[in-house]
């Protein structure tokens, strides 16, 4: 049998772990500091004018698959325009809503919080905890040139910060036909959903039929 002095044992302790959390926490405070708010970003966002109409918004939500809209006039941003703000309408007025009839500076928040070009993504963090928003347009000279969103934020953070273990999230794969076909399957069922909750709305039902013939066309789901 072999023995060991108490003095040979190495003891078991929590540095390792306290180092592996110091430099995590250096890696989060670099990374806050030091990111450019461009790594983020979408650039050249889609946008909208103050006179467009709710429904014209809307279509641009469900073509691009977004929640956020820059407000423009003449050039400069005015305002911006979420889904939330649907949401919201539709709370007030108690009732269906009229796309159609209804225009985005009716709804939009003015004089929205903004980057600027050289914005940090901890700049991007404390104005978006900081407000009651999700969305920050990137603004340069007052043209709208790219839009951060809490999404944009985490998805970064999440496959730059090391987990416990140090190791990072890996990046998502390349889409496949495979990935392909269940974005058109989810498709379809998100504009089923709206199809049913909307009632009898022409536009919704529109969506629905595109959602299904897209595919019928383009996967062997249907």
């Amino acid at each position: 049998m072999q023995w060991f002095l108490l003095s040979d044992v190495r003891p078991i302790t929590v540095d390792s772990r306290i180092n592996r959390h110091s430099q995590t926490s250096n890696v989060s405070r670099n990374i806050m500091h030091n990111e450019s708010i461009h790594r983020v970003m979408t650039e050249s966002p889609s946008t909208v004018g103050p006179e467009q109409t709710l429904g014209q918004v809307r279509k641009l939500f469900d073509a691009h698959n977004i929640h956020h809209l820059p407000v423009v006039d003449d050039g400069k941003l005015v305002g911006i325009v979420s889904a939330s703000d649907f949401l919201k309408l539709q709370l007030i007025m108690n009732h269906e809503i009229h796309v159609d009839r209804v225009l985005v500076h009716q709804i939009m928040q003015a004089e929205p919080t903004t980057l600027q070009p050289d914005a940090t993504l901890r700049d991007a963090a404390e104005r978006l905890l900081a407000g009651h928003f999700h969305a920050l347009p990137v603004v340069d000279a007052g043209a709208v040139i790219g839009i951060v969103t809490t999404s944009d934020l985490a998805q970064y953070l999440l496959h730059h910060l090391p987990r416990g273990d140090g190791s990072l999230t890996p990046q998502p794969a390349a889409a496949t036909d495979t990935n392909d076909d269940l974005a058109k399957m989810k498709a379809a069922c998100h504009a089923a959903e709206r199809y049913i909750q909307s009632g009898h709305a022409e536009h919704e039902h529109m969506v629905l039929v595109q959602r299904l013939n897209a595919l019928r066309r383009d996967t062997k789901i249907l």
